[in-house]
């Protein structure tokens, strides 16, 4: 009887790590895809009577529309501009109103085929959230890169926790179920959003990026952190050891911009401009 009851407890939270895991991974990917409205490429900037190149990326599931703001300050500054779109699925070429969600090693490679034209120059990346972890895998991989610094907002660079999605990550691998639920899971989230299971903390991706390295020689690093990101969960784990990271509570302390709106947010772009070399 014990044996019994022991069995069907253990069924029942299987059953119960499958749902929530569900749940909470729904949840991070509709919280991703919101705020979208993406916008063609530009031409590249000519160097022509600029103080120098900013190219800016944008979130997974953002868009080329988030940096308005940013953009006309940097232009303001006389620096040339570029604001690039990646990360397209069969999915979002269909919506025609989200980028980004494709899985980040393919965005990093459309990332780096935008860079490589800059190669000769020096150039400046500004990077929203998932933005900044495709540039890094680029960054890891690239035997050239014109880029001289990355200056990061709402990084995560550990991935996020929201609605508890590490810790039932982990009791679905404690119990056996994590195989059979990623099996049902890939042919449903990964056509929409491929990059969405790389976001959770502890994920293989992220795992192999910290351990490739979260900073590359010759690259300025500087992380810009909220304390109520909202996304990042918990906001400080994005902060990397021995690294330059403004906490943005640090300069305007009743500041409770969420993620998606630091890129608006008139602190944040102050940070970021006066980040860049």
């Amino acid at each position: 009887r014990h044996h019994l009851q022991s069995r069907r407890h253990s069924q029942h939270h299987s059953q119960l790590a499958k749902t929530y895991r569900r749940h909470a991974l729904a949840l991070a990917a509709a919280s991703l895809l919101q705020f979208t409205a993406v916008q063609p490429v530009a031409a590249l900037p000519s160097t022509q009577d600029c103080r120098g190149t900013v190219v800016l990326v944008h979130d997974m599931a953002g868009s080329t529309e988030q940096w308005r703001d940013l953009r006309a300050q940097l232009q303001e500054s006389d620096r040339c501009v570029e604001a690039i779109a990646y990360g397209d699925t069969p999915a979002t070429l269909a919506w025609d109103n989200v980028a980004g969600v494709a899985p980040l090693e393919q965005s990093a490679h459309e990332i780096g085929a935008h860079l490589a034209d800059y190669r000769g120059r020096d150039v400046d990346v500004i990077a929203h959230g998932a933005g900044a972890l495709a540039v890094q895998y680029y960054l890891q991989r690239a035997v050239d890169t014109p880029v001289r610094s990355l200056v990061t907002i709402g990084p995560m660079w550990r991935g996020t926790n929201i609605g508890g999605l590490n810790e039932i990550e982990t009791i679905s691998r404690e119990l056996g179920t994590y195989d059979a639920v990623l099996a049902l899971e890939k042919p449903v989230i990964d056509p929409v959003c491929g990059g969405c299971r790389q976001l959770i903390a502890g994920s293989d991706f992220l795992t192999a990026l910290e351990a490739d390295g979260l900073r590359t020689e010759g690259v300025r690093y500087t992380d810009i952190v909220s304390d109520t990101d909202g996304l990042v969960v918990p906001p400080r784990s994005a902060e990397v050891r021995a690294a330059e990271t403004v906490i943005v509570q640090d300069v305007d302390a009743g500041n409770t911009t969420h993620h998606f709106g630091l890129v608006h947010d008139p602190a944040v772009l102050s940070i970021a401009i006066g980040a860049l070399p």
